[in-house]
């Protein structure tokens, strides 16, 4: 992703063609997969030491939201619409030895929900997503034995807006990589615009970083 475009991370979109794997059964064939569709990306992270200065608490945030289309020839790829995934870490650690106390993780995604309200503006100028979305969420407690952990999931509340800012730019993507027997070329084209986020997660008002952007990707896949 980096690579790809110039440090900002936009979540979605190529990270799902990396992501897809090679249909069963197809050890020596060609595949396609495409997406063209506009994303908001918000991303961002903070660390905080506790009052007594024992523990350190850190944070990471992303979400994405798409409009558009993806296809191919794995059928399993296809979709057509609007999608929101939310992903959360948050990891606490001794500040004197560095070891883990704590953590969570949790995520989610929904396709098409009347839950969620996805709304693009023209020009990359806004975008914005309401309502609520389900994260699954995996909590640990970490001892000097086995860390101990649970599961469970939540309903949570999203009300952001993203505010685009400068220049659009405009970027030509080539990108080739192999894995283990497999070859893939992404060729495409990209419109973004960096952008502000604010709003909330829940019921904690944040600020995060972001882009707009509007691409038309495509990936050729060849195994042999």
């Amino acid at each position: 992703m980096r690579r790809l475009f110039s440090g900002s991370l936009v979540g979605l979109g190529l990270a799902m063609l990396l992501a897809a794997p090679v249909a069963a059964g197809s050890d020596s064939t060609d595949e396609r997969r495409f997406e063209r569709g506009r994303l908001a990306s918000a991303f961002g992270g903070e660390c905080r030491e506790s009052a007594d200065g024992r523990r350190v608490t850190c944070t990471d945030t992303s979400v994405n939201i798409f409009d558009g289309r993806r296809g191919g020839s794995d059928p399993e790829f296809r979709f057509a619409g609007e999608e929101v995934c939310v992903s959360r870490f948050k990891n606490t650690y001794n500040a004197r030895t560095g070891s883990t106390l704590s953590d969570t993780f949790e995520q989610g995604c929904a396709r098409n929900r009347q839950s969620l309200d996805v709304d693009f503006g023209e020009r990359l100028r806004q975008a914005s997503v309401a309502g609520t979305i389900k994260l699954q969420r995996l909590r640990c407690v970490h001892s000097e034995e086995e860390p101990s952990c649970e599961s469970d999931e939540r309903r949570v509340a999203l009300d952001l807006y993203w505010d685009g800012h400068g220049p659009i730019t405009e970027r030509f993507i080539y990108f080739r990589e192999t894995r283990k027997n497999c070859e893939s070329t992404f060729t495409g084209t990209q419109r973004s615009r960096d952008a502000a986020v604010s709003g909330q997660i829940g019921a904690k008002p944040v600020g995060l970083g972001g882009v707009i952007l509007r691409h038309d990707l495509q990936e050729t896949r060849v195994c042999t």
